[in-house]
């Protein structure tokens, strides 16, 4: 892990933990920033190439593949957990002294569901799909306590490498193949 990392992942863990008890020990609101977790983007990246400073070795290339949540509201609506996101995987790489960056989102189903629909219609971990009927809203509430939701395919945890193929997977039983070249979704 990078100490850059190692840092932001104290800081993050420092602000959830001490904001509240700072709001409750002074007795006032006090400015959070917790409302930029879910500050998600609305473009996908094509392959940018970035400046470099300095000199990359010529023995380094490789590509990094990240991905997550990236996409918190359709629409009108807002995703209310951090892990609901509509996911994308970035690709950093450097290739013979140059870096690029790109960015594509995951077309999983509930992606293109939720997309075509310009609203939430799936489900996710802690959000429950609004339906436009607000009788049908009322009952579904109350059922899916009795009612176990169906597993999305938003596959926006972990990005698996394996020979040259990538993958992305979830909680759930789902995985979505990747072209390691442009990020297109293949399955």
């Amino acid at each position: 892990m990078k100490p850059s990392s190692f840092l932001c992942a104290r800081r993050l863990k420092r602000l959830l933990f001490t904001v509240p008890l700072t709001k409750r020990a002074l007795g006032t609101t006090v400015p959070s920033k917790m409302h930029r977790l879910y500050e998600g983007v609305k473009d996908e990246v094509p392959a940018t190439e970035g400046i470099v400073t300095g000199t990359i070795p010529t023995w380094v290339n490789g590509a990094l593949y990240r991905n997550g949540p990236a996409m918190f509201q359709i629409g009108q609506d807002n995703f209310k957990h951090l892990f609901d996101g509509m996911g994308a995987v970035q690709k950093f790489e450097v290739r013979d002294g140059t870096a690029t960056f790109s960015r594509k989102f995951i077309q999983s189903d509930s992606y293109k569901k939720n997309m075509a629909a310009n609203r939430i219609v799936v489900s996710e971990f802690g959000t429950i799909a609004q339906y436009p009927d607000p009788c049908k809203n009322i009952f579904q509430r109350f059922f899916s306590h009795f009612k176990l939701g169906k597993p999305t395919d938003n596959t926006a945890i972990t990005v698996w490498p394996l020979r040259d193929r990538v993958f992305t997977s979830t909680e759930t039983n789902f995985l979505n193949e990747i072209d390691p070249d442009n990020l297109d979704t293949i399955g």
